[in-house]
């Protein structure tokens, strides 16, 4: 990867993975960032240990960070595919290439080698898929679970970004309300099951 934050990214990842195989698997401390620093304070830790997988699959933090800018795309793309029984098969297609291919994403992971934010920006689809069958078909405890747990792990990928997820949901869900395209009680456990899975990320936050 050549972008401008991307080996900065990658020496975190590569310093996670030499910590793992001492038995450390969440370090606290590296005294080679800035003057010291803790390593997943500022930065949400769930992309680093996707990294350290990838090295440890590759054997190569350099080929991990390309694996992984390869696998958040197709993640992406794939999560488009939870929509097609809204949209149809083939539109659903349709926006799987355009989000793969979108160039706020190209720029995002190759240009400013924001990697935290390809792994959150992967994301993006399926937390709206999922807000969106909660607050438009019937009540499902298993589509409240997994849209919680992906809150979560939108979170610890990017929290600035997370944040921006939340909030434009719950405006989509208060306008959709405002058209009549759901009802308050939806709107309400919409806000409720995006504010739960803010909540029980505090442990890091």
């Amino acid at each position: 990867p050549w972008g401008a934050d991307s080996w900065g990214h990658l020496y975190k990842a590569e310093m996670l993975y030499e910590q793992i195989q001492q038995g450390n698997y969440y370090p606290q401390f590296t005294e080679y960032w800035y003057n010291g620093v803790q390593p997943f304070r500022y930065w949400a830790p769930l992309p680093y240990y996707a990294l350290a997988l990838l090295r440890g699959i590759s054997g190569d933090i350099f080929t991990a960070g390309n694996l992984y800018i390869y696998l958040c795309a197709l993640l992406g793309a794939l999560f488009w595919l939870l929509l097609s029984r809204r949209m149809g098969l083939w539109p659903a297609v349709m926006a799987a290439v355009v989000w793969l291919l979108w160039q706020d994403h190209v720029r995002v992971a190759f240009s400013e080698g924001n990697l935290p934010r390809a792994l959150a920006t992967a994301l993006l689809p399926l937390l709206f898929a999922l807000f969106l069958h909660i607050i438009t078909q019937q009540k499902s405890n298993r589509a409240i679970i997994v849209l919680i747990v992906s809150v979560q792990l939108a979170l610890l990928c990017h929290a600035m970004m997370a944040a921006v997820y939340c909030l434009s949901l719950a405006l989509f869900a208060f306008f959709l309300w405002v058209f009549q395209g759901c009802s308050i009680k939806d709107l309400a456990r919409g806000i409720l099951v995006l504010v739960a899975g803010i909540l029980s990320s505090s442990w890091w936050l």
